[in-house]
């Protein structure tokens, strides 16, 4: 799991051939959450036969069409139906590009997690544990706010 934004650790293409050297069998896939195309762009040209899942939904569509198998994501908890295609035939979205990037711009599990109580209309979706953080109410009604303008603006 390749999340450097959060372990502050960079997984390279070297270790991930060490790892299915030194573990044959038991490497299957990685999951880039990097956020950087080239290196998602790397792990598919070096190991192509592994799974290659995205993070970041606003590269999926291109990775898709490199090789990659699909994505692990947050937007596939509020906007299934769009993140199909983008899975499926490696298209583009430019709503779920705006939503990803209105997400990022908070903390992005504490977004996630609120937006799916934002769907639901259940605020218990709103709690975090420790070390990470809940939104505040200004936030959140930022978020939803701009999540409602966003989403309407694909249904009309």
């Amino acid at each position: 799991y390749h999340i450097p934004s959060v372990t502050a650790v960079d997984i390279s293409v070297g270790l991930v051939e060490r790892l299915k050297t030194a573990f044959p069998g038991v490497v299957t896939g990685v999951k880039d959450s990097s956020c950087d195309y080239p290196t998602t762009e790397a792990f598919l040209k070096a190991h192509g036969e592994l799974a290659i899942l995205v993070g970041d939904e606003r590269l999926l569509g291109r990775a898709v069409r490199a090789g990659a198998q699909g994505s692990i994501c947050g937007a596939a908890n509020l906007v299934p139906h769009l993140l199909r295609p983008i899975v499926y035939e490696g298209a583009e979205d430019a709503t779920v590009n705006a939503l990803v990037d209105e997400i990022c711009s908070y903390p992005v599990l504490p977004a996630v997690k609120a937006l799916v109580g934002h769907l639901h209309g259940d605020a218990g979706y709103g709690p975090m544990r420790a070390p990470l953080v809940a939104l505040d109410e200004g936030q959140r009604k930022a978020l939803f706010a701009a999540f409602d303008r966003i989403t309407r603006a694909k249904a009309a």
